[in-house]
């Protein structure tokens, strides 16, 4: 999906290139029309037109790709944010539950989507510790699994993408 947003930006860039470039040529082509004195003719006027064309083509151009960089920018701090948030209310759950730091690191590489074998080696223990800890986090929390506790915290961010949604909404 990134690579669409690269080659949609390219895109754009490129159009912006070549309008800009065509633009350029009839600038010039007018410059040589006005010194020969050929203001009088169909083409002089016609040439004209299609650079006033280009030209407001070529800023529409720039402002929208301004305007999608805007959105991307408010886009990206909005996630930034948001997974600020969602770190913040795992941190204070996990104090909550009174989960030991070892819990508290399984806990995170759980919701991240890792196996307990993947845990295991990433904190370099055995899978038979990494379950238990497992285990002794759900039995703490009062979830039963892997993906309630995922589902518990994506519930919050859903919900404080939501109502910042509607905040953004009311707000227009």
């Amino acid at each position: 999906m990134q690579g669409n947003k690269v080659g949609f930006f390219y895109s754009y860039r490129a159009s912006i290139g070549a309008l800009g470039i065509i633009s350029l040529f009839f600038a010039y082509d007018l410059i040589v029309d006005i010194r020969q004195g050929e203001l009088d003719s169909a083409h002089f006027w016609f040439e004209t037109l299609m650079f006033g064309m280009t030209v407001v083509l070529l800023l529409a151009q720039i402002r929208l790709v301004r305007s999608l960089h805007s959105g991307l920018r408010q886009q990206q701090e909005k996630v930034s944010r948001l997974t600020g948030e969602l770190m913040q209310r795992i941190e204070q759950r996990f104090g909550e539950w009174n989960l030991s730091k070892s819990e508290q690191e399984v806990g995170l590489l759980l919701i991240r989507g890792f196996s307990m074998k993947e845990i295991a080696e990433i904190r370099g223990v055995k899978e038979k510790t990494t379950r238990h800890q497992a285990t002794s986090l759900y039995a703490k929390s009062g979830l039963a699994n892997r993906y309630e506790l995922t589902s518990y915290f994506i519930e919050d961010l859903l919900s404080a993408a939501s109502r910042d949604d509607t905040t953004q909404t009311s707000a227009r």
